[in-house]
């Protein structure tokens, strides 16, 4: 294999289980069971499942809730297993108080020219289908190497974690596996090992899941109609392999989507160097910049991580633009927007990226001059979807324009994992574009909703416009 010039970095975590210690806590009751499932019996445990999930949303439990599923008997089982993936993880008790452990590892992100690939009979594979086929050896295609996962965000969900469980278990329940492939399939997959007890390694096959997915140790699946990414685990890699060359297939749409993720690293770093080189590598979809680029950019989250792998503070920072862009893709899935029309996430994180700037330098403080850099950089990237295009990624039909559609974005907003007590929350920027810390030294605030009504009327007008209009 052709070695990369870039030197490895190394990645060191230690966290507790569960995240965060709960103010508060939710009685589940057999009431509530029976009367959510017609004939609780002959539930099969998936069903059960989902009930205590959908349930959790729709009170709006968060993640500072436990779940007391004293009361329940035999079916304290299926809330346990929700109470560990709803929202990565809250606490939960079944009599006594839940036992506090403390978890800690490291493993490295190397990176390497070409891609390489060797068949180990000990691992189960996972590979994304959208990988160009001559990038891979023959075998990948064998139908006992393992699955071949095609990522859409409307299959990212528990329906296909069973579906990797059961070619799991028909292949012999191999203990490590590989994943290859972009953010959906390494998050969806991750998601999967993590729950069948096997450790994973990943080799991330888009710009996106390079500087982002494949770094922090989340894994999940979204769970409509309640959003994106709200079921999951804490759950890191033994290794992750960066092949630079899977850079050269992405199309640049696919390669955009993952510019926008490293603008947010930029904007976090404050450096305005790099945030323009990010914009001109962007607009003329230079894959060799942006390759040069990569230790330095992968290196901002994860120095974040390692502080805070459990997001019980400062990882809510990485989170910039997201709560936004997760509603947007939200409302795209619960419309029923196509697979080719749905709004990527790179381009729901650059509006949002946008919208952020707008309300932090309206009600926050951001200085005028940092903001319009941010602004001019996101626009000049190519990042930015027509108003055209988010329409059609939203899929408003007849006289649902634009504005009408924000009272259920808001309203999926309050669905972010930051959120609480029903009330969402946002990073935001002041004066030179440091992160403003919030109550408590908490690193999000609350944003007034007129605020943020106007910020949206504000974002509709700007991504079609000349100048920032601000």
């Amino acid at each position: 294999m052709q070695q990369s010039k870039s030197a490895p970095i190394q990645i060191q975590w230690r966290m507790q289980y569960p995240p965060i210690q709960p103010k508060t806590w939710h009685r589940w009751t057999m009431k509530e069971l029976t009367s959510g499932i017609a004939d609780l019996t002959k539930a099969k445990g998936s069903e059960v499942l989902e009930f205590f999930l959908s349930r959790a949303f729709h009170l709006n439990l968060d993640r500072h809730t436990g779940w007391d599923l004293t009361e329940l008997g035999s079916y304290a089982d299926s809330g346990a297993l929700g109470a560990t993936i709803f929202r990565r993880g809250v606490a939960y008790r079944v009599g006594g108080s839940q036992d506090s452990l403390l978890k800690s590892g490291n493993y490295w992100i190397e990176f390497c020219q070409n891609v390489s690939l060797e068949k180990r009979d000990e691992c189960f594979y996972v590979i994304d289908s959208g990988i160009p086929a001559e990038l891979l050896p023959a075998w990948t295609r064998e139908a006992d190497a393992g699955v071949r996962f095609t990522p859409f965000e409307s299959v990212k969900n528990m329906e296909t974690v069973r579906k990797f469980t059961a070619e799991w278990l028909r292949l012999g329940r191999k203990k490590h596996w590989i994943i290859v492939g972009g953010g959906i399939c390494s998050d969806t997959a991750a998601f999967a090992a993590d729950l069948a007890g096997c450790s994973f390694e990943l080799y991330p096959s888009t710009l996106l899941a390079m500087v982002d997915a494949c770094v922090g140790g989340k894994t999940g699946v979204n769970f409509p109609p309640y959003g994106k990414n709200q079921l999951g685990t804490f759950a890191f890699p033994t290794e992750v392999t960066v092949c630079l060359q899977f850079l050269d297939t992405l199309a640049d749409e696919e390669f955009r989507c993952g510019v926008a993720e490293a603008i947010k690293h930029a904007i976090l770093a404050r450096d305005a160097a790099k945030l323009s080189k990010l914009a001109k590598s962007s607009a003329s979809a230079n894959r060799a910049a942006i390759s040069e680029m990569l230790v330095e950019l992968i290196s901002v989250k994860s120095t974040v991580v390692e502080i805070d792998p459990d997001e019980r503070g400062q990882r809510a920072t990485l989170n910039l633009g997201h709560t936004l862009a997760h509603a947007l893709e939200s409302l795209a899935a619960n419309n029923g927007s196509g697979e080719a029309d749905q709004i990527r996430h790179g381009y729901a994180v650059a509006l949002g990226l946008a919208f952020v700037t707008k309300v932090s330098m309206s009600g926050f403080g951001l200085h005028k001059e940092t903001g319009v850099q941010i602004l001019s950089a996101l626009k000049s990237s190519g990042c930015i979807l027509s108003s055209v295009k988010l329409r059609k990624g939203l899929a408003l039909k007849g006289d649902d324009d634009l504005i009408k559609a924000w009272p259920r974005i808001s309203a999926l907003t309050t669905q972010d994992k930051k959120s609480q007590g029903g009330l969402s929350e946002w990073v935001v920027l002041t004066r030179n574009g440091e992160i403003l810390r919030g109550k408590l030294g908490s690193w999000t605030n609350q944003v007034s909703s007129e605020l943020l009504a106007d910020a949206w009327k504000w974002l509709i007008t700007w991504i079609d416009g000349t100048d920032h209009q601000l």
